[in-house]
């Protein structure tokens, strides 16, 4: 996704090929070379949605390109990634306040 990104003329994107699942647009492959680039579709992608201290769930998101080097993301997981972060939220806490759990001083709802 990156590539595509990172060699985009500054001008308009012209003879985007979109057939609503794939996507192809013109991009820079060479110094002055001008080609097609096949845009990939979905990418995974782990964003920072969670704490830190936690694995962040990765989703797949649907990369789309506009007019000149115009781009962005739609997140295609449903929000799957919800469930996932509070799952590795609970195991986390799980693990750290295991001496607490066990005392029957905390308990973890998730």
């Amino acid at each position: 996704m990156l590539k595509v990104v990172e060699n985009i003329t500054e001008e308009n994107v012209k003879g985007i090929s979109d057939d609503g699942v794939s996507q192809a647009v013109t991009a820079k492959v060479g110094i002055a070379t001008v080609g097609n680039v096949e845009v990939p579709n979905p990418v995974e992608l782990a964003l920072y949605r969670t704490f830190v201290e936690i694995d962040q769930p990765t989703s797949d998101f649907i990369f789309r390109m506009k007019d000149g080097p115009r781009c962005a993301l739609f997140e295609a997981d449903g929000g799957k990634w919800k469930l996932e972060a509070i799952h590795n939220i609970s195991e986390y806490l799980g693990d750290a306040l295991k001496k607490e759990i066990e005392q029957d001083r905390i308990t973890i709802i998730a």
